[in-house]
């Protein structure tokens, strides 16, 4: 499921081309997954910090885009 997600090295600002599109889609996608609690993670501490850490690695990937703040 993550394989698939761009990490730029410098994140700029989105175009707003198809390209871009499709990376917000699959950051979103990845990070609803991650909400969904897809390993069934039953003490909330961890699964918090795993949810948290997605956030982090998508905002610093995607940090000018609106939507994932």
């Amino acid at each position: 499921m993550y394989d698939d997600l761009h990490e730029p090295a410098l994140p700029s600002r989105p175009e707003w081309s198809s390209q871009d599109r499709s990376h917000l889609e699959k950051w979103k996608k990845y990070l609803a997954y991650e909400e969904a609690n897809p390993l069934d993670i039953e003490e909330a501490s961890i699964l918090n910090a795993r949810v948290h850490f997605a956030f982090k690695k998508a905002v610093g990937s995607l940090r000018f885009f609106s939507e994932i703040w």
